[in-house]
């Protein structure tokens, strides 16, 4: 039985024999970080490649060197994505489906937390929302043909975490724009911002957009 407290290598040696041979797409991987210790906790049961990505590619590099040192068998395929990008996220998608003619497992691990100044991208998406959601979004359908095959039959794992506690979705004023005229169950908790010291009541607050 797995829960709350459950590490990863713990579910890992539970399916070993489901990794074994599968295909796993893990965003975000940098030392140190949630992906990384995925991919550590799945390349002792031989799967048949860990596809890692990174907006500094360096990063992801250190992490497929590390892994490969301690398990030389193991195929790690290292790609180049920044997901504030289109055109970076659309050439990753090219990238990973060359390495790859199936995908057993995308792992939507990659974002970005409480950016302090208010940051919009092309075109004109806020920076949390293109990078934790929209990004990911546009990798997943890009690769759906890859995890729908037959032979795959491929699951999405999103990475997320307690902070949706702090605010609903902003459908009115999705990128902090400043709208006075949020519907009530779109406004942030009163008591999640009080326990933050977050003033609920400015246009733009890195932990509401990161919520």
């Amino acid at each position: 039985m797995f829960d709350s407290t459950t590490q990863a290598q713990e579910v890992a040696a539970g399916f070993r024999g489901v990794i074994a041979g599968k295909t796993f797409v893990i965003t975000g991987v940098g030392s140190g970080g949630l992906g990384a210790a995925v991919c550590e906790a799945l390349a002792p049961y031989s799967p048949g490649v860990l596809i890692i990505t990174g907006r500094d590619i360096q990063r992801p590099q250190a992490v497929a060197k590390a892994l490969i040192d301690q398990h030389a068998d193991l195929k790690v395929s290292v790609i180049q994505m920044d997901l504030a990008s289109t055109k970076s996220v659309e050439n990753a998608a090219q990238e990973i489906k060359k390495v790859a003619s199936r995908i057993h497992v995308l792992v939507n691990n990659a974002g970005v937390m409480c950016i302090q100044d208010r940051t919009l991208i092309e075109p004109g998406i806020e920076d949390h929302l293109a990078i934790n959601y929209v990004g990911h979004f546009l990798l997943a359908k890009l690769l759906a043909e890859h995890l729908r095959s037959p032979e795959a039959s491929g699951r999405v794992i999103n990475v997320s975490s307690s902070a949706h506690t702090v605010s609903p979705f902003r459908f009115g004023d999705p990128h902090f724009v400043g709208s006075s005229n949020l519907p009530p169950d779109q406004e942030p908790s009163r008591e999640a911002c009080r326990a933050f010291d977050i003033p609920w009541e400015s246009a733009y607050s890195p932990l509401v957009a990161y919520a």
